[in-house]
């Protein structure tokens, strides 16, 4: 007699990803990629772990937080794998973003010399928002200053 497959139980929730690629379980919230903010997901609940889904394909998964005090506000878990695309758009983000305080010491080296070198702290507001209206006049350390017109 062949031996049944294991019984995989969960209970099965639609979630829609927030802006900020955080989707919200019993007043925690959990990190999934960049790729699916602001879209609709599959979030698979098990007794010790949440599994998230997005077109029958496992996206990413946590340990599951279960804390009962109501009185708290809850919890974030974030993966800082998860935002590695939004550092290409805004790389600033690196600089004092929530989910790069916990990083491998490599990328602890790596984030400190960025720091060093590039001279991330003069960067203006505009470069570390959603801002479209970023003014050019900016000098940024590591880009050359226009060439001065010629006066006739």
């Amino acid at each position: 007699m062949p031996v049944p497959r294991p019984f995989d139980g969960f209970v099965e929730h639609t979630k829609r990803v927030s802006p900020t690629c955080l989707i919200h379980f019993e007043r925690n919230r959990y990190s999934v990629p960049a790729s699916f903010a602001n879209r609709p997901l599959s979030l698979r609940v098990y007794a010790d772990r949440l599994v998230v889904a997005a077109q029958g394909r496992i996206v990413c998964e946590h340990q599951r937080l279960i804390e009962r005090n109501h009185h708290s506000a809850g919890q974030t878990v974030y993966d800082w794998h998860h935002y590695l695309a939004v550092l290409q758009r805004k790389p600033g983000a690196l600089r004092n973003g929530a989910p790069f305080l916990e990083l491998p010491a490599a990328f602890k080296r790596l984030q400190a010399a960025l720091l060093k070198q590039l001279g991330w702290r003069s960067w203006p507001w505009c470069c570390t928002t959603t801002s479209r209206r970023c003014s050019l006049r900016w000098r940024l350390p590591w880009r050359p200053a226009r060439p001065a017109r010629p006066t006739s």
